[in-house]
């Protein structure tokens, strides 16, 4: 007994320990390690860009051209991290780990991976929601 009660601590202290980095509530998280975008404490997958079909409305709020988009993770990513005409200023804190302004550029495409996180996880139930 005693013996899963430390490992069960150990899974614990490994699970926190891999939790992404706690920013300020003005600012999102992009950890390219991990593929996610957080908020304090929420974070959704990037790759959920992929199966969204509201890119235009980010793309809007980055000023890019009315068209139609369609992202790859990494092409989200580089938005993200590489925001047009200077945007917004990104600070790299390691290699795998943005710290981008809370704005209303950001605040898009952080609603559009909820809304996606949302429609495909939390009610359709397949649980890869975090």
């Amino acid at each position: 007994m005693k013996r899963l009660v430390i490992i069960g601590l150990v899974s614990v202290m490994a699970g926190c320990a891999s939790a992404p980095r706690s920013l300020s509530g003005d600012s999102y998280l992009v950890d390219t390690g991990r593929g996610l975008m957080c908020h304090i404490t929420e974070c959704y997958y990037l790759d959920l860009i992929g199966a969204s079909h509201n890119e235009l409305y980010v793309a809007k709020a980055f000023g890019l051209p009315v068209r139609s988009y369609t992202w790859s993770t990494s092409q989200l990513v580089g938005l993200l991290t590489n925001p047009p005409e200077g945007l917004y200023k990104v600070y790299q804190l390691s290699e795998t780990e943005y710290q981008i302004p809370k704005n209303d550029a950001t605040d898009a495409a952080f609603r559009v991976l909820n809304d996606e996180d949302l429609i495909l996880y939390r009610i359709g139930g397949d649980g890869k929601s975090l």
